[in-house]
C-alpha cells in the first residue's frame, strides 16, 4: 500500500499541536483523515472512516478522555494500530490495559516519531495481507516476511527447516552486555538527530563483531546491547564471548572517527562490557501473536548485567564461571555480593591484549595476538598475593 492512502486519525484537543503534527505526517507522506477533539468525535470518526493509525492525547475536551476513547473504539472492532502522544507518562499502566502499539511522550523527538508511525503502519498493513489472503501458502509466505525481519536470518534458517527445534531447552551460554557509559549526560548534549546517528554507528559497530564470531545479538536495551553464545564446548564460547569483546574495544577507535566525520560532533564514546557463562534456557520466547524472539533466559543473564555494570571506562569484566574458561590476563577485583546471588562472586577484568594487524586483500584488519586456537587452559590460580592471573 502507497504512503497516500495510509489514513491516520489524529486526536488532540490543542488545535495548534494538532496541526503540527498534521504537518509533520503530511510532510512524511501519510494522509490526515481529521483531528478529533472529544472522545465521541475519535469513537465516531474511527468508526466510520476505519484509520490504519490512530495518533491520540489523553488529555481531551469534555469529561472523556483518550483512554476512554481507545478502549470504545476497540469494542467497537477497531484494529488499528493506536500510538498514545501524551505528556503525562503516569497514563502508561492504565493505557496498557487497553491495548496500545506505542506510548510516547510529546516531547519525544521527530526521529523517533516518524519511525513509530512507519512500524505501525507496516504491522497493520501485515495484519491485513494476512486477513486477505487468498490461501495458505499466501499467508505462510507473508508470515515468514514479517518474522524475517524479527529474527536473524540464521535462526530464521533454522525455524523454517525444524519448527519444533527452537523451542526453549537448556543449554551452556555465554551472555554479554555491553553499554556507553555516562549516555544519559551525552544525550542531553547533542541534537537528537545526532544521538540517532552516534547510536546507529554504535549498534552496527557491536553487531557486526558478534556475527563475525558466530554470536546472537538478543536486545538493544536502551543504549546496551544483549548478545549471547550457546553450543556444547564451554571453552569455545567462552573464548568467542571474550573475543567478541576485545574486538569491540579495538573497534572504539575508528567508531569514534566514524561519530566525528558523520555526525559532525568531536564527542568519544566510552563502553563498558560484563561478561558470564552458566546454564539459560535458550529458544523462542513472546506472544505468538505479538511478537517472538530467539533469546536466553537465566541467572548468566543478570551476571552478565551486574558485570557491565562494574566495568569502568572500556572495561571487559567477567565474573564466576567464565573465568575457568579465560585465557587471557585478568586483573583481581575480589569477591562481591552481587544483586539476585546469595553468595560472593569472584569478579576479574580481562586485560585488553595488543592489537595485531594483518592484511586481508587490500584491507588493513586489527586482530587479538590471543585468539590463535591453540592456547591451553589453567586452572585458577590460588595465589592471593598476585594482582593478577595469566592465561597462556
Amino acid at each position: 500500500m502507497k504512503r497516500g492512502g495510509q489514513k491516520i486519525l489524529i486526536v488532540e484537543n490543542d488545535a495548534v499541536q494538532a496541526l503540527d503534527l498534521e504537518g509533520k505526517l503530511k510532510k512524511w507522506g501519510y494522509s490526515v483523515l481529521e483531528t478529533a477533539a472529544t472522545a465521541a468525535e475519535a469513537v465516531e470518526c474511527a468508526k466510520t472512516h476505519a484509520p490504519h493509525l490512530v495518533v491520540m492525547d489523553i488529555m481531551l475536551s469534555e469529561s472523556k478522555d483518550g483512554l476512554y476513547a481507545a478502549r470504545a473504539i476497540r469494542n467497537n472492532g477497531g484494529h488499528m494500530p493506536i500510538i498514545f502522544l501524551t505528556a503525562f507518562d503516569k497514563f502508561a499502566t492504565p493505557a496498557s490495559k487497553i491495548g496500545f502499539f506505542s506510548f510516547l511522550n510529546k516531547d519525544v523527538g521527530d526521529d523517533i516519531l516518524r519511525q513509530t508511525v512507519k512500524v505501525a503502519i507496516e504491522h497493520f498493513n501485515y495484519m491485513q495481507e494476512v486477513a486477505d489472503a487468498r490461501s495458505v501458502g499466501e499467508a505462510r509466505v507473508l508470515e515468514e516476511e514479517y518474522i524475517r525481519k524479527l529474527i536473524s536470518a540464521k535462526v530464521f534458517a533454522i525455524l523454517r527447516k525444524r519448527p519444533t527445534s527452537l523451542q526453549p531447552k537448556h543449554a551452556n551460554v555465554a551472555v554479554g552486555f555491553v553499554d556507553i557509559r555516562g549516555f544519559t549526560k551525552l544525550s542531553n548534549t547533542i541534537q537528537i538527530e545526532q544521538m540517532n546517528k552516534v547510536l546507529e554507528l554504535y549498534f552496527t559497530s557491536v553487531c557486526r563483531a558478534v556475527t563475525e564470531h558466530n554470536g546472537f545479538v538478543d536486545k538493544f536495551i536502551g543504549d546496551a546491547v544483549m548478545w549471547f553464545h550457546h553450543g556444547k564446548e564451554p571453552e569455545y564460547i567462552c573464548e568467542a564471548i571474550i573475543a567478541v569483546a576485545c574486538d569491540i574495544l579495538y573497534g572504539l577507535k575508528s567508531l569514534n572517527g566514524q561519530i566525528k566525520e558523520k555526525c559532525h560532533t568531536a564527542i568519544k564514546l566510552n563502553l563498558g562490557i560484563g561478561l558470564a557463562y552458566g546454564q539459560c534456557a535458550v529458544g523462542i520466547f513472546g506472544a505468538p501473536e505479538h511478537r517472538i524472539q530467539y533469546s536466553v533466559i537465566g541467572p548468566p543473564v543478570n551476571m552478565a548485567a551486574r558485570m557491565c555494570s562494574l566495568a569502568g571506562e572500556n572495561e571487559i569484566c567477567i565474573g564466576d564461571r567464565i573465568i575457568d574458561h579465560c585465557k587471557l590476563t585478568m586483573n583481581r577485583v575480589g569477591f562481591k555480593a552481587v544483586k539476585g546471588f546469595e553468595y560472593r562472586v569472584e569478579v576479574r577484568k580481562v586485560v585488553l591484549p595488543k592489537e595485531s594487524k594483518r592484511v586481508v586483500g587490500e584491507s588493513e584488519v586489527i586482530a587479538s595476538k590471543s585468539f590463535k586456537g591453540d592456547m591451553k587452559l589453567k586452572p585458577r590460580s590460588n595465589n592471593k598475593k598476585d594482582a593478577s592471573v595469566k592465561r597462556k
